[in-house]
């Protein structure tokens, strides 16, 4: 196959580098050798020109040998060694301390030269899979390993210390910022239309929260609220900002749907909008006034910023839709519906490790994207014994979900477990019919206890009742 000459010249061109700034790191080091040499990120290997590498890497060992660094003892370290003579010898270290009057920009300098090797690692991985790409290759494991690659980059820069300091004055101007009378009362994270709970949690913050419940419960339910609750926030708060200044588009939700179909979520979606019960969309016994409300509804879901994936059981599958979620689509809130479902494709001897695995993948997204994710989990059967509430060691298959979360609801109604057998058209004599109850089992710094709601069965929701517990 012919190359053409845009191609040529893309194979022509310099790798990244940044040969001023390895001076100026080098310069800085022979200056104050006792202050910049124990606190450098940089690496030797991390220079483009190899001498250069050399040259810290025996500064670093007469560092610590305790030998006084200076362009005497420098030269004589790397006398006679192919490295120095092919700088130019003891005059290319008299060069490198005239061009550095200060060691003050070490650190500017030092990130111009981390940045330059981080960018030709990132030119050898993508080269390396394509190289592998024209072999007989599954694209996935070329993908895996292209990522894992480009992760390690990523890893490889380090991170700075925070001091204490700096920590505490962060606090200090959110609590500013918090106590502004336009923030004062409202709460600072995703709202999740049930007025108590967002008082609880005081919104949905960068946490793993796990939403569990027995079958029928209501769990997916409750979060399919809270989906769309989140979205009509985000489109709110995006129309709001002055056209010239926002982002294309609204932030969105991601949704990882492994046990409901489009066509049962939208039902259950239209049904909650219009208030119009989901029995008469499926035996098509809709009334005209039924369907003007559920065609204002309509109007109102189509523009909300929601994101479905059908087929993303495996962990695989589940890594890469949460990363285009958030990396292509912009979505500040994901969901997987639900844990239990999921699977890993190098399957480990047990179904709890297997859950584990999927676990640490959603606590180490939560940390990477810095956004709530919200894993719906199923219970183990809570029949049988004299307290019917769930507790955290219901959580069925993986001690992990408990241990990883960060906040963990539960949804339980006792109807489901005592039916309700008042007659349908009066009143409720046993207090039991539509009642419902979040229960905040776990949470880092969110008061623990029950929330009492309200269910609508005949749309498929919960909302407030009032006066949490």
């Amino acid at each position: 196959m012919a190359i053409s000459d845009d191609e040529n010249i893309e194979l022509r061109r310099l790798p990244p580098q940044e040969l001023e700034a390895e001076q100026m790191v080098l310069g800085a080091c022979l200056l104050e050798p006792a202050v910049v040499i124990p606190n450098l990120r940089v690496r030797p290997e991390d220079f483009y020109r190899t001498a250069h590498g050399h040259l810290l890497a025996a500064m670093r060992r007469m560092h610590e040998r305790g030998t006084d660094i200076d362009l005497i003892t420098l030269d004589a370290e790397m006398r006679n060694t192919k490295e120095l003579a092919a700088l130019g010898g003891a005059g290319y270290l008299s060069q490198i301390i005239s061009e550095c009057p200060t060691a003050a920009g070490v650190k500017s300098h030092e990130k111009l030269v981390i940045s330059a090797a981080e960018r030709r690692a990132v030119i050898r991985a993508c080269s390396d899979a394509m190289a592998k790409s024209y072999d007989l290759k599954d694209a996935d494991d070329i993908v895996s390993e292209c990522i894992g690659k480009l992760n390690d980059i990523r890893k490889s820069g380090g991170e700075d210390a925070v001091s204490h300091k700096d920590i505490m004055l962060r606090v200090w101007d959110w609590l500013e910022w918090r106590h502004d009378p336009e923030h004062r009362g409202k709460i600072a994270g995703i709202p999740t239309g049930i007025a108590d709970l967002d008082r609880r949690l005081d919104g949905l913050h960068p946490n793993y929260i796990v939403v569990a419940g027995e079958s029928g419960m209501g769990k997916t339910a409750l979060v399919e609220g809270i989906v769309n609750t989140a979205a009509r926030y985000f489109l709110q708060t995006w129309g709001a900002q002055p056209e010239d200044s926002r982002p294309p588009a609204p932030a969105g939700v991601g949704v990882l749907s492994l046990e409901m179909g489009p066509l049962m979520l939208a039902l259950r979606a239209l049904a909650r909008s219009s208030d119009v019960a989901i029995s008469r969309f499926r035996a098509g016994d809709c009334r005209d006034y039924d369907w003007e409300h559920a065609a204002r509804a309509m109007g109102r879901e189509v523009e909300l910023p929601i994101w479905y994936r059908f087929e993303s059981f495996s962990d695989r599958e589940i890594e890469r839709g949460i990363d285009d979620f958030v990396q292509r689509l912009g979505c500040k809130l994901i969901v997987l519906d639900y844990a239990q479902l999921s699977y890993q494709e190098h399957k480990p001897s047990t179904r709890e490790q297997e859950v584990a695995a999927i676990s640490r993948l959603i606590k180490r997204k939560v940390k990477k994207y810095n956004i709530p994710i919200i894993v719906i989990s199923s219970l183990s059967k809570i029949k049988g014994r004299t307290e019917l509430r769930p507790t955290r060691a219901d959580l069925r298959d993986s001690n992990s979900l408990e241990y990883d979360s960060d906040i963990i609801l539960f949804v339980y109604r006792e109807e489901m477990h005592k039916p309700c057998l008042c007659p349908k058209d009066g009143d409720c004599l046993c207090t039991r019919r539509g009642k419902g109850e979040i229960i905040v089992a776990k949470g880092r710094m969110e008061e623990l206890g029950v929330i009492p709601v309200q269910w609508r069965g005949r749309v498929t929701s919960f909302r407030d009742a009032g006066g949490g517990v």
